[in-house]
């Protein structure tokens, strides 16, 4: 009975999740049976964010392809932008990581948000170090409005694909970032995360990271909300990388 039990709450589970990302979902899930419907390269979001989530259970597995981590963050990054920009309609977004071929100066980066959203550069010598590089920071989503003028929804947020995930729920500082640009009104901090949460955890992790929580499931949302969401640049980049560790 127990494990009729157990094997009921895994397909209700199952179910759930599927009905969070409708039509993106690759699968048929029916009373007893889960379908494939499309290839790993066709859904190539979803591929992404599974390796990933695979990556920090089977550490041997994912240790054959390097230790530079570089690539993955700017994919990451990359996905969450523009899973964002099709589910907030009207929303833009900054993506503010380093990259491997751009290295930012963190003065030329708070120069570039506080000019895109009208605020003014506070004193960033002062609260930050010369090792700051990107402030912790990975991508700025913001809603302007049409008069260009400050007070409008702005979430700071840090997108983290590995598995020392945990650790940078703190991140970024709003006490280093309400410093060095003087907001009229006081951002939001965001996390994305490419791992599915059960309920317990998704609560836990709101109330830490008191913001907008992205996991697997709200990124790959963006497909309930358009069917082709992917640019055909990112898309490319993906299928890239996912292939050898598919194989």
């Amino acid at each position: 009975d127990m494990a009729a039990e157990r094997v009921d709450d895994a397909w209700t589970e199952i179910r759930r999740r599927h009905s969070w990302i409708r039509d993106g979902s690759p699968l048929i899930v029916d009373k007893r049976r889960i379908t494939r419907l499309k290839t790993w390269k066709a859904v190539p979001a979803h591929s992404f964010c599974l390796l990933l989530s695979l990556a920090q259970w089977y550490k041997g597995w994912a240790g054959q392809f390097g230790s530079n981590y570089m690539e993955q963050g700017e994919l990451f990054e990359e996905l969450t932008k523009e899973s964002l920009l099709v589910q907030f309609e009207g929303w833009q977004a900054i993506r503010t990581g380093c990259s491997s071929t751009h290295r930012k100066n963190l003065g030329g980066l708070v120069d570039q948000i506080a000019s895109s959203l009208g605020e003014s550069r506070g004193n960033v010598e002062k609260w930050t170090s010369d090792e700051a590089k990107d402030g912790e920071l990975d991508l700025v989503c913001y809603r302007p409005f049409l008069d260009a003028r400050v007070g409008i929804p702005v979430f700071l947020m840090q997108c983290a694909s590995g598995a020392d995930w945990d650790q940078k729920l703190h991140t970024p500082r709003l006490e280093v970032w309400t410093k060095i640009i003087n907001w009229a009104s006081r951002p939001k901090k965001g996390f994305a995360l490419p791992l599915a949460l059960d309920d317990s955890a998704f609560v836990a992790k709101c109330n830490l990271v008191d913001g907008l929580l992205l996991d697997r499931y709200r990124i790959l949302a963006a497909g309930a909300c358009k069917r082709n969401w992917l640019s055909s640049t990112l898309r490319k980049r993906l299928i890239t990388w996912s292939k050898p560790r598919v194989q």
